[in-house]
């Protein structure tokens, strides 16, 4: 057999053995350490208007 299909095929059972509890605190880390969308987006643009923002309230 091809070494990149039995790689595939291990790696899809043991994603298949995983239980379900385990799945749904993966997923969870998982969208607490990614950046916010504004971020992705836009990169730090957002930030430093609401900075630019804040500081013009502030007066």
């Amino acid at each position: 057999m091809n070494p990149y299909v039995k790689f595939l095929v291990e790696s899809l059972v043991q994603r298949m053995n995983v239980p379900s509890e385990e799945k749904a605190v993966r997923k969870q880390q998982k969208k607490e350490k990614r950046k916010p969308l504004s971020v992705t987006w836009f990169g730090m643009m957002p930030l430093a208007f609401k900075m630019a923002v804040k500081r013009k309230r502030k007066k």
